[in-house]
């Protein structure tokens, strides 16, 4: 059986505070969140439910900060900030700790999957399936952060090329 090989950064703690680029894919790239007009992306009701999914992120998740996203036919890119609050605050340090390895950027991924997918079904797609994982990167300076917000408000532009 073939082995998929591993997306995450091996050593790196996903639950780190900072800011991740992702990406995410539904099986066989099909236009199922809606399309391109005039170079700006159109919603259709399963592009709805996972916008909702992704806006009600945060009400469930207390370390989440959505950041810059795009919806696109076929895939997701956003901009996720992980924070943590005042109460895992190292005072000697001011600086943050990290959360338990299981309440990171995977957790958050795999919450939005779940629900969009539940909600995606019910309402009539009953084949809907994400791809497995996700891609990311970890941004490491604001000029990152810069070149990456562009790249999502410039990808409805670019669909064509």
């Amino acid at each position: 059986m073939h082995r998929r090989s591993g997306l995450r950064l091996k050593g790196y703690s996903y639950s780190t505070c900072g800011l991740y680029f992702v990406t995410i894919r539904i099986v066989n790239h099909g236009n199922i969140f809606g399309k391109i007009v005039n170079k700006k992306m159109t919603l259709n009701e399963y592009g709805e439910i996972s916008q909702k999914c992704r806006h009600d992120l945060p009400t469930h998740i207390n370390y989440c900060y959505l950041r810059e996203y795009v919806i696109m036919p076929d895939h997701i890119h956003g901009i996720i900030e992980i924070k943590h609050s005042k109460d895992v605050l190292d005072s000697k340090m001011l600086n943050f700790k990290k959360i338990p390895r299981y309440q990171g950027l995977p957790n958050i991924i795999r919450s939005f999957k779940s629900a969009s997918s539940r909600l995606i079904h019910q309402a009539g797609f009953e084949n809907f399936q994400w791809q497995k994982s996700y891609y990311d990167i970890i941004i490491k300076s604001h000029h990152e952060l810069i070149q990456y917000v562009k790249y999502i408000n410039n990808n409805p532009i670019n669909w064509k090329k």
